[in-house]
């Protein structure tokens, strides 16, 4: 049966090294035999669900992770690591496997930052395909203000998504390829780097939509309309003040921000007092906007802002 299981060609999967986090021993003993038909030898295995505080070998290429009975501990397990919070490395492959997965755990398992989900019983081809499309065509990342993993759209991105998507460390697919990893801690700190930029570049324009949706006018299921949106503004403000890097960026960002804070404040509670600040919030709201973005002139990046403003209403009105 294992004499069926081909290994992937043009690869040498025999330096990868996989964790599997598996309490079943049938699915322990199925994944193992499978990823040694494969060729790879280097396989830790642990017998009891995996924590963010199990000791563990951190610097393994991928993880083959039990969601069968903890789904919502393992879920937030995955999103941990992506935030770089645990000793794994926040690029590893991560598969969950479970019994009879539904569509709704599917998606939840990508809104964490999984790679994929294997439904159990595993099959040997299933482990099979997974490895290679990791090797082959892992998703490009994306970096929202909550997310951070594998890009999850199943169609391509149109050339005006504001949400640009990259290449992440693969040692999955280094290690297959035989490439040299002399500059693999460079690129993760590379990579992280663009991630938090990404990030702070991510609640800038999460500040400019609210502010721009304030403005928008009454609709069927918002009579009042949008304006007490603003008061959501704070509390992004001050994430996106924490997520700046760069002290001269701060020194310009931060003053116009405050001001925002302030100035919705003394408005809470009072849409007539807000709606009088909207005009002087849009134009703060507008240079941050600039500023993160590092570009010159803002007008295309507000157009972005304005064509998510249009439709997140379209949006609610069809919902």
């Amino acid at each position: 049966m294992w004499a069926d299981l081909q290994k992937p060609k043009r690869f040498d999967l025999s330096s990868i090294e996989i964790l599997l986090a598996e309490p079943p021993i049938a699915t322990r003993r199925v994944l193992r035999n499978a990823l040694y038909g494969l060729g790879i030898r280097n396989v830790l295995e642990v017998e009891v669900p995996l924590t963010v505080e199990m000791p563990t070998k951190p610097s393994v290429d991928m993880l083959f992770v039990d969601a069968t009975d903890a789904k919502a501990d393992t879920l937030r397990l995955v999103t941990e690591i992506r935030r770089r919070s645990t000793p794994f490395g926040p690029f590893v492959a991560i598969v969950l496997t479970c019994d009879a997965p539904t569509e709704d755990f599917i998606s939840r398992a990508g809104v964490a930052g999984a790679d994929g989900v294997l439904a159990k019983p595993v099959s040997m081809q299933a482990v099979q395909d997974r490895i290679t499309a990791l090797i082959e065509a892992r998703r490009p990342w994306v970096v929202t203000e909550n997310y951070i993993g594998p890009d999850r759209r199943q169609s391509e991105r149109v050339e005006s998504d504001p949400i640009p998507t990259f290449d992440v460390p693969n040692t999955v697919r280094r290690k297959a390829r035989q490439e040299s990893l002399a500059s693999l801690a460079e690129d993760v700190e590379s990579a992280w780097q663009r991630i938090e930029i990404q990030q702070m570049k991510r609640y800038a324009f999460q500040v400019a939509f609210l502010t721009e949706l304030a403005a928008a006018p009454p609709t069927r299921g918002r009579p009042g309309g949008y304006v007490t949106e603003l008061e959501r503004v704070p509390v992004v403000v001050r994430v996106l003040i924490a997520r700046i890097r760069s002290p001269e960026l701060s020194d310009r960002v931060q003053p116009l921000a405050l001001d925002m804070v302030d100035r919705i404040a003394g408005s809470t509670g009072d849409p007539g007092l807000l709606s009088a600040e909207l005009p002087d919030l849009t134009v703060a709201a507008m240079e941050i906007l600039r500023l993160c973005l590092g570009v010159a002139d803002g007008d295309k990046a507000w157009a972005e802002v304005n064509r998510s403003v249009r439709g997140f209403l379209m949006r609610n009105q069809q919902g």
